[in-house]
């Protein structure tokens, strides 16, 4: 029986693969503010990073939170609202190490869970293991010994007084005002973000406090300058997130003046990144030149790239080490989503603070999320895997039939895997697995002697918990064969136009049906995508049909039918020696003449009589849905040759769609009708889209006569259309 073609395909689409340059998730905090969920996993507790206010003035302060992590790969957050300092383990249970949840100064020098702390803002950790807070309402750091005692070490015990001075004496008796950052230099000094004193401070391994960046909000009154010479003598505004590098460099989130800033070992200042005004510019730029909008933490990775918090463009940005800044984490939306995909892709709010894990993992404040969020740049991933396998095997033969494959990891760290099957006759070892940087050979097994002639397909599933690209499935494509299969078999008459069904001359690019014997397996196989390239496989169900020795494209191949598109390089060429291919065998070569362009228009049956179009309203045209004078058909086809620009044959086309190199005229009615599109249709490979309008003057009925001439060479006769004169006044509009 006839199938006809525009109906029968079938065609895989297959997503693009986006770059991809890590994964997101969350690691802590469900996105409700509050407080619960010690001794639980992190991602079931709540956290609360609201805002603070200034109760007498009103002011509302800045969001900044900046996470540490100690040398077991602990994670500590500030849990600002909450008034504790919370640890994530290496299992991912979240426990309070600091704070007893009331806001206020007091308990030093007793267990640290008992203190009050107010609104903290950053923890560091030492050498010895002591991690530190910046206490910021409390305009204190307060130290946490492992042991877990907290005393003062920066800062007059609470008066409630915010204030510069101290600078020279002893740093426990210095005056603060709302601190912000925390870094612990290569000495072992403590530096502070003395924010709203506009300058950044050092604490000496001897307790001395001093200027070390910034002139004090008393000289400087909120503003930038000084870069090229001595810190101490620059103007800072707001600065909030601190970082070294390994080479000494410290450098400042200077927030307010939308800057990052560095001093160099010798005490210079400059800006790295940012140039003053507030706004989102400059991606793949030199980072100087770029805008940044209230950056308020910095981090820096093991490759000397620096990491921003460029919070109000709810971004993180990178600057690599040759000065060139990029976004590594957000799409600049308010909001909270992308768990699980790239982070390029993900939303986030307020991002406040940045860090790093053991793991090189980036670790993200999603500050208005209430959210802590890791990107892993590298993660583990299933590499070798191929998209599908094609076995072909004959009744009764050697069992069972294989093949292999080399599955790795593509990432980092440990990859756990399994391997399924739906299908009896198809197994894989082994069926579980490890893989680090040592791929693992995978057989693959068609079992076929309890398997009949004909066409089998399963799928093997591959499973890994670790895997980022979890899972994936291989596709298995089995035909088995008679014992003695017959070779192909067509004649000339047996190769028609796949629209018209009439024999003549093939075009380049042109969908043909041939009829046959033994052309294919005895259950229907269509279309596939080729991974590789992109394009419609040059064979499906062990089908390889042959033009002058160049492969066409199937879209369907069963026992007595094939529909294929011929090669888009017989272009220039008068005749084309078939060969249809199945299995092991070959048919005789059977020769056809080429045209320039033998165009044919698609049929709800046959080749002839209604065509199988559009109306103006995308409805399927009939006698009892007849298109109105005036208005605008969707006429579909195929056989209309070499295209402008160029395609591939088997090529999905995509906008801009190529025309046909050959002009296109359309006939309805025996009147010219305009066209208002010509060009291949998309998503489909050979398939040809003219968008006409019906002429006023064409007698209406439900028999028009339709045809459409490419070049010198026309469509089918005996082809129709129904159109009717219109209630109201039609668009030409198409």
């Amino acid at each position: 029986m006839k199938t006809v073609l525009l109906w029968a395909i079938a065609l895989v689409s297959l997503p693009a693969l986006a770059q991809n340059p890590g994964v997101i998730t969350t690691i802590a905090g469900t996105g409700v503010e509050g407080y619960n969920g010690d001794n639980k996993p992190a991602a079931q507790a709540q956290l609360d990073w609201s805002t603070a206010e200034d109760d007498d003035q009103g002011n509302v302060y800045y969001d900044y939170a900046h996470p540490a992590v100690d040398k077991d790969g602990n994670i500590y957050i500030p849990d600002k609202a909450n008034f504790r300092i919370r640890k994530i383990d290496r299992s991912g249970i979240i426990t309070t190490v600091a704070g007893n949840g009331t806001e206020g100064p007091s308990g030093n020098n007793g267990p640290a869970t008992q203190a009050q702390l107010d609104f903290p803002a950053s923890v560091a950790f030492d050498a010895a293991g002591n991690f530190y807070i910046v206490d910021e309402f409390n305009n204190r750091v307060r130290k946490v010994s492992p042991a877990g005692i907290i005393t003062n070490v920066v800062g007059v015990a609470y008066s409630g007084q915010c204030d510069l001075g101290g600078n020279g004496g002893p740093a426990a008796l210095a005056q603060l005002c709302l601190p912000g950052g925390l870094a612990i230099g290569p000495d072992g000094s403590l530096y502070i973000s003395d924010t709203f004193n506009q300058q950044v401070r050092r604490v000496s391994p001897n307790g001395v406090i001093t200027a070390f960046a910034g002139l004090g909000f008393d000289n400087t009154d909120q503003a930038f300058g000084g870069d090229g010479g001595p810190a101490a003598e620059a103007s800072l505004f707001q600065p909030a997130g601190l970082a070294f590098d390994s080479n000494g460099n410290l450098y400042i989130a200077d927030e307010y003046n939308n800057r990052i800033r560095k001093v160099a070992p010798g005490g210079i200042i400059t800006t790295i990144a940012g140039n003053g005004d507030a706004g989102f510019a400059g991606e793949g730029q030199p980072a100087t030149s770029a805008t940044l909008n209230h950056p308020t933490d910095v981090a820096v990775d093991a490759a000397g790239n620096l990491y921003i918090a460029d919070q109000y463009n709810n971004r993180v940005r990178k600057v690599t080490p040759g000065g060139i800044i990029s976004t590594v984490a957000g799409n600049g939306i308010h909001g909270y989503g992308g768990d699980g995909g790239p982070p390029l892709q993900a939303a986030l709010d307020y991002p406040s603070g940045v860090t790093f894990d053991l793991s090189g993992n980036l670790l993200i404040v999603d500050h208005h999320n209430m959210r802590l969020r890791r990107v892993v740049f590298n993660p583990p991933a299933l590499a070798g895997a191929p998209a599908r396998f094609d076995f072909a095997a004959t009744a009764g033969g050697a069992d069972p039939a294989v093949q292999t494959f080399a599955l790795t990891n593509a990432g980092a760290g440990l990859l756990n895997f399994t391997i399924a099957s739906d299908s009896t006759w198809l197994s894989a070892t082994p069926v579980s697995g490890s893989l680090t940087g040592t791929a693992t050979t995978v057989t693959v097994r068609a079992a076929i002697a309890s398997l009949r002639e004909g066409q089998y397909t399963g799928n093997l599933t591959l499973n890994s918990a670790e895997a980022a690209n979890s899972p994936q499935i291989i596709v298995v494509s089995l035909t088995v064969r008679p014992a003695a299969a017959p070779s192909p078999a067509f004649t000339a008459a047996g190769v028609v136009h796949a629209a018209s069904f009439v024999a003549g001359p093939v075009a380049p690019g042109e969908i043909v049906t041939i009829f046959g014997s033994n052309v294919g397996p005895a259950t229907s196989v269509g279309a596939a995508l080729d991974p590789a390239t992109n394009r419609l496989a040059a064979t499906r169900g062990g089908v390889t049909v042959l033009f002058n020795d160049i492969p066409g494209a199937p879209f369907y191949v069963q026992r007595d039918q094939i529909n294929v598109q011929a090669p888009y390089e017989l272009a220039g060429q008068t005749s084309a020696r078939i060969v249809v291919r199945y299995l092991d065998g070959a048919s005789a070569p059977v020769t056809v003449p080429v045209a320039a362009a033998a165009p044919g228009i698609f049929t709800a049956s046959s080749g002839r009589g209604q065509a199988a179009l559009l109306n103006q309203d995308f409805s399927f045209n009939s006698a009892t849905n007849p298109a109105a004078l005036g208005s605008v058909i969707q006429i579909y086809l195929t056989g209309q040759g070499a295209t402008n620009p160029l395609v591939l044959t088997g090529q999905l086309p995509t906008a801009p769609f190529p025309v046909p190199a050959l002009p296109v005229t359309v006939s309805i009615g025996g009147r010219p009708a305009p066209t208002k599109f010509v060009g291949l249709a998309p998503g489909f490979a050979g398939l040809l889209q003219v968008n006409a309008v019906v002429p006023d003057d064409v007698v209406p009925g439900d028999n028009v006569a339709l045809t459409v001439a490419v070049g010198d060479a026309s469509t089918q006769t005996g082809v129709t259309i129904a159109v009717r004169r219109p209630a109201t006044s039609q668009s030409l509009s198409p």
